[in-house]
């Protein structure tokens, strides 16, 4: 799944368990696995709506310096 505004806006469109399912798949198990209550899905749901492509584009390059840095067995900071 590319990850862009448009991927996000569709995760909203969705009820609250799949929306909860879906983001334990694309975080590959790092989301909580205990039961998710109201109102931390509503301030998932809010800062999901208010993320920009450009918020995103700097998250996935942050995330690729780290992946770099732990390979190579050293910290980015």
């Amino acid at each position: 799944m590319k990850l862009d505004k448009k991927a996000l806006d569709s995760l909203l469109s969705l009820p609250d368990e799949q929306l909860v399912s879906m983001l334990r798949v694309i975080s590959k198990g790092e989301f909580p696995s205990r039961k998710t209550d109201a109102k931390t899905i509503s301030g998932l749901r809010h800062m999901l709506s208010v993320v920009t492509d450009e918020d995103i584009t700097r998250a996935v390059e942050l995330i690729e310096q780290y992946k770099v840095g732990k390979k190579a067995g050293g910290r980015n900071g």
